[in-house]
């Protein structure tokens, strides 16, 4: 009997167990005997009597001042209640009783959190809030502050007026001379030259105008030369030979060639036939082409909701007011 590919080349081998390679352990049980006691119990014992820690925070001390200050101004209702406890005097907490150590007899409806975590016996915390009692003294009420014992007004040093140096007149004679005088000197009246003024005279009104300015005296008109005559005149206008005919380039480029056939439009030709079968319209999308009909036939055409699509018309207002147009003028003509 012949054997599937998968039995012939995926056998069934014989293979040994794994054995595991890590250390075997076995389970060693205690030396020392169960003596039911938590860990709770043990760790946190009861060290008798601790000191409680100290505040970190530095000390508070009163403000010196430079004078001799009463000790009394100092003293408030707080510092005078709140008193520091005397020196060794600690804080008695009860004593928590150990717990009764669980036999291995019967039964006993005992449990570990129960012989644990006991009932506690414990005393009423006590108010530490001192007494309200008001402090009255009969020494009358001075006006000395804090404020007042503290900055007193002293002397002030007497005010230093700057004084101002008295004017001491220069020592030696004023020549009174400066730059001005020494630089402009005056000098005689023969010397000064003698102002060129124009003679005052009454000017005739038939006198001759001359109408010569510094820009047309520099800006004047030359005569050109024959060169630039020759470059400033033009060339002379010649007639063309050939007369005009009056072709244009649209006209001579496209000629119409015989035999060629017109393009005819790839729009698909829409009609219109109303439930008797009568032709309403027939024609492309844009050019309409009417036909014969009665006036009853083509306002049950242009009743029909679906006249506008089935000619290629959208729902634009523009179509719309062109469709409705034709049907106006074909009621004229029918009428």
């Amino acid at each position: 009997m012949p054997q599937a590919l998968a039995y012939s080349d995926y056998r069934t081998w014989e293979i040994s167990p794994h054995k595991p390679c890590g250390p075997q352990r076995e389970y060693v049980p205690p030396s020392v005997a169960f003596d039911g006691e938590a860990t709770y119990t043990s760790d946190y014992k009861n060290y008798g009597p601790i000191k409680p820690v100290g505040a970190c925070r530095p000390t508070i001390s009163r403000p010196q001042s430079h004078g001799a200050v009463d000790e009394s101004s100092y003293m408030t209702d707080y510092r005078d209640s709140y008193l520091p406890p005397p020196e060794g005097f600690t804080v008695q907490h009860a004593k928590k009783p150990y717990p009764a150590r669980v036999d291995l007899g019967p039964f006993d409806n005992a449990t570990t959190s129960r012989s644990d975590y006991g009932p506690k016996q414990a005393e009423r915390r006590k108010d530490c809030t001192p007494k309200q009692a008001p402090v009255t003294s009969d020494t009358p009420f001075s006006k000395d502050t804090t404020n007042r014992v503290d900055y007193k007004e002293w002397p002030l040093p007497e005010h230093y007026y700057h004084t101002t140096a008295k004017y001491r007149p220069p020592e030696g004679e004023f020549m009174d001379s400066t730059t001005y005088n020494v630089t402009y000197v005056p000098l005689e009246a023969s010397a000064r030259t003698k102002p060129i003024r124009p003679k005052e005279a009454q000017l005739s009104e038939n006198r001759q105008f001359y109408s010569a300015t510094d820009y047309g005296d520099s800006y004047r008109e030359w005569p050109l030369s024959s060169r630039a005559l020759r470059r400033k005149k033009g060339p002379d206008y010649l007639p063309p030979e050939v007369p005009f005919q009056g072709l244009t380039i649209q006209q001579t480029d496209y000629i119409p060639h015989p035999g060629a056939r017109k393009l005819s439009s790839c729009i698909k030709k829409l009609e219109h036939k109303t439930d008797d079968g009568e032709l309403v319209f027939q024609g492309e999308v844009g050019e309409i082409e009417l036909r014969l009909a009665s006036a009853s036939s083509l306002l049950h055409a242009c009743m029909h909701a679906r006249t506008f699509r089935s000619l290629g018309f959208s729902d634009s207002p523009t179509q719309a007011a062109l469709f409705m147009a034709l049907v106006v003028a074909k009621l004229l003509l029918l009428d």
